[in-house]
Parts: structure tokens; sequence; C-alpha cells
């Protein structure tokens, strides 16, 4: 491997001469911005360069500064406003104590806390949701899914009979 010329440095002691990292410096190298060299893989510049490339980049900065017009928010105090010590965001007078929760929260809260525990589960190692689906769940969907249908199954066979007594000229469709 050839010797580098010692009139060049590596973006990496390049960064001692500007406020850039060599990571920015290489990105500017590469759109052209700053003059570097590049020896196989790695970029190599000369010191000159960085310092002169750092000030050019400073009066950039320095005639943009000029340009911005600053911000300036005035904010009168409304008239009839007064002082207060209070906490903001606080109902005068309520404590936490008084404060009531709704009950459906608290009929929620179990089915939170069973979620959170078993999705802990999966996220901290200890398994698969789908072991615990297939074991807990599944059976219990199944039979819901199964009552379901089957009161729907005799809902309409019930209708289809009356349906056929009315066809026949039977018109009490109450039976």
């Amino acid at each position: 491997m050839a010797k580098q010329d010692p009139q060049y440095i590596s973006l990496k002691e390049a960064e001692q001469y500007c406020p850039y990292s060599a990571d920015y410096l290489k990105l500017r190298a590469r759109k052209g911005k700053l003059k570097a060299l590049k020896f196989g893989r790695r970029w190599v510049t000369k010191e000159g360069w960085v310092k002169e490339y750092a000030k050019e980049m400073e009066g950039y900065w320095q005639e943009r500064r000029k340009k911005e017009k600053p911000l300036r928010v005035i904010i009168a105090k409304p008239e009839g406003l007064e002082e207060t010590t209070e906490r903001p965001f606080s109902l005068p007078g309520l404590k936490p104590s008084q404060i009531n929760i709704p009950s459906s929260l608290s009929r929620l809260a179990p089915a939170v806390l069973v979620a959170l525990l078993v999705f802990t589960g999966v996220v901290f190692g200890k398994g698969s949701v789908l072991p615990f689906y297939r074991e807990n769940i599944k059976p219990i969907i199944a039979s819901v899914y199964h009552r379901a249908f089957e009161s729907s199954r005799q809902l309409v066979d019930g209708l289809g009979k009356r349906a056929g007594r009315y066809a026949s000229g039977t018109k009490d469709l109450s039976q």
C-alpha cells in the first residue's frame, strides 16, 4: 500500500479544523462543495481546503442571518386579568379523592389487565400468543359461534314453518 502524501489529511483529521463532522465533510466532498480527492475508498483533503470551506460557509451563514427578519411577538396583558397563584388547569375546590371513575371504566379494567399481561408475556419472551389463543380463546369463540349459529338456525326454521303455514292458507303466524 502506497504511503499517503503528507500534505493530504483524512476527513477525520479535518474535523479539528472546522465545526463539521467527518460524515458531513464526506457528503460535501461527494457533492463537490469541499475540495477533496478520493484515494481508493478514502476521501482526503488539505488543511487549507478545509479552512477555506469553513470560512466560506461562515460567510454564507452570516449573510443568511442578516437577511432573516427577527420574529417579534408582542402580547399585551388583557385588561381586567387578575394574577393568581393557583396551579393552571386545576379545578378550584376539587380534590383528587373526589373524582369519580365511571363504572364502565371499572368494568373494563380487568379485561385491559388480562390483555396487558398476555401481551407483555409475549414481548418479554414468555412465549407466543398463539398457544394461549388456541388453548383458551379459540374454544370460547367456537362455543359462542356454535350457540349463535344454532340459535339463528332455529329462528330460521321457525320462520320457515310459519311462512309455510301462511302460504298454505293458515294465516295465524303466532304459532
